[in-house]
């Protein structure tokens, strides 16, 4: 099961470039599938077990959000990849706010490596501005050579 938005939403990433090599695995494992059904409003997620992409079939985002998605995803798995600890930038409070709400909420590492993700794929879903600051720890991890 692979529907064709997902085929567009990879056709449209791999345009891109920046999925450090990481793949979207097209054919999802026993339990994804109702896991997805379930949650429509989980558009996808990066498997560490599996170093891929998972893209949800049922999801309601079009192929050029998806697209995001992956780069999104894709720069997570690299971080994990690279054991990858972001400096204590500070939050904005729309930030704070919005991880209140999340199962992040208690961990400061992956709220910051959640910012860099969103900031690299050009993902504005969390309230308020990226910060300077967020902005430049990205930068200095992308031309760190890893």
């Amino acid at each position: 099961m692979f529907p064709k938005k997902l085929q567009e939403a990879v056709k449209i990433a791999e345009g891109r470039n920046k999925s450090f090599g990481y793949k979207v695995r097209k054919k999802l494992f026993p339990g994804e599938i109702e896991f997805f059904k379930k949650n429509p409003k989980t558009p996808g997620y990066a498997s560490f077990e599996t170093d891929s992409i998972v893209l949800n079939p049922f999801t309601d985002l079009d192929a050029k959000r998806l697209s995001f998605l992956v780069d999104n995803e894709a720069i997570r798995l690299k971080m994990n990849k690279d054991k990858f600890v972001p400096s204590e930038f500070s939050f904005t409070p729309e930030q704070k706010k919005f991880f209140s709400k999340t199962s992040y909420n208690d961990n400061p590492v992956a709220m910051r490596q959640t910012i860099l993700a969103r900031i690299y794929a050009n993902d504005n879903s969390i309230p308020g501005e990226f910060t300077t600051e967020q902005r430049e720890e990205l930068k200095k991890y992308l031309s760190d050579g890893r």
